[in-house]
């Protein structure tokens, strides 16, 4: 299993690209599933973008939320 792919432990979600159940995540966004690692790299070109801002707002307010404790 690739660094970016997860195995979730709190049950399997279905994603559109196949209509199967998914239990990998995208490891840097953590909101996009997938079944296998095959259908990640094919939905790539289309996930990029997304997964790019959706990783950078989570680094900024885990970033704020450090500030905000000292």
């Amino acid at each position: 299993m690739k660094k970016e792919n997860l195995v979730i432990d709190e049950g399997m979600k279905s994603y559109a690209f196949c209509n199967e159940l998914a239990e990998l995540m995208c490891g840097k966004c953590e909101e996009t599933f997938y079944c296998k690692p095959e259908h990640q790299k094919m939905d790539w070109r289309r996930h990029s973008s997304h997964c790019k801002s959706i990783a950078d707002k989570r680094k900024e307010h885990l970033e704020y939320k450090r500030t905000r404790k000292t």
